[in-house]
């Protein structure tokens, strides 16, 4: 298995994380790395490769390497990482499909979903259950869903977070389903949105 981190991504893991020097050279932190990964028992293989910019590509040696890499990851997640994970592992769960919930320097962005994972979530965040289907089926319905969605999102989190309706095009109808955009959360906006989706979920998912 091979994986490709960002240099700046390494310095959890690397021992002395305080003194990592941010213009250390990609090189030497690749040797760095490797050692690193060894003193956890992990067998891996790091180089440097160029694409866009500098990156760091690890290639671990078997799958019990790359699971120990896993654990080592999982232990060093930031509270953004950690809740953008756990945003995005819950709302799968539920049906949600958020390929685009990462972590970033200033909060989480949620990135696009589909409308009708986004009329899901309005249930599940206490729309109307008694409403029947969800219209998806026009330009009005999918910024008349996404004006329900918004008062929703901002209740469940604790603060406004945006969203922004993205019905499709003519030219695109056929390349993309209608979408809405969810805007940037807080690590801790992030942790109550999945927590409002997983208290619901047991208390049984919305039709």
């Amino acid at each position: 298995m091979t994986v490709t981190i960002a240099p700046d991504s390494t310095a959890p893991f690397l021992p002395g994380t305080d003194a990592v020097d941010p213009l250390l050279p990609v090189e030497q932190m690749a040797r760095a790395l490797q050692e690193a990964l060894a003193q956890h028992q992990i067998r891996a293989t790091v180089r440097t490769v160029v694409r866009i910019e500098p990156a760091l590509e690890i290639a671990l040696a078997t799958a019990q390497d790359a699971m120990l890499f896993a654990f080592l990851v999982l232990a060093h997640l930031s509270d953004v990482q950690a809740a953008a994970l756990r945003l995005r592992t819950v709302w799968g769960d539920a049906g949600i499909e958020a390929p685009d919930v990462r972590a970033t320097e200033s909060g989480v962005d949620i990135g696009d979903i589909s409308a009708a994972d986004a009329a899901r979530l309005w249930r599940f965040l206490g729309g109307d259950q008694q409403a029947g289907d969800v219209p998806l089926d026009s330009y009005e319905a999918i910024h008349d869903l996404t004006d329900r969605l918004r008062p929703l999102l901002a209740a469940a989190a604790g603060g406004f977070i945006d969203a922004i309706a993205k019905p499709v095009c003519a030219d695109c109808a056929d390349s993309r389903p209608d979408r809405i955009a969810l805007g940037r959360a807080t690590a801790s906006q992030a942790l109550l949105l999945a927590d409002a989706i997983r208290v619901d979920s047991i208390r049984g998912q919305p039709s």
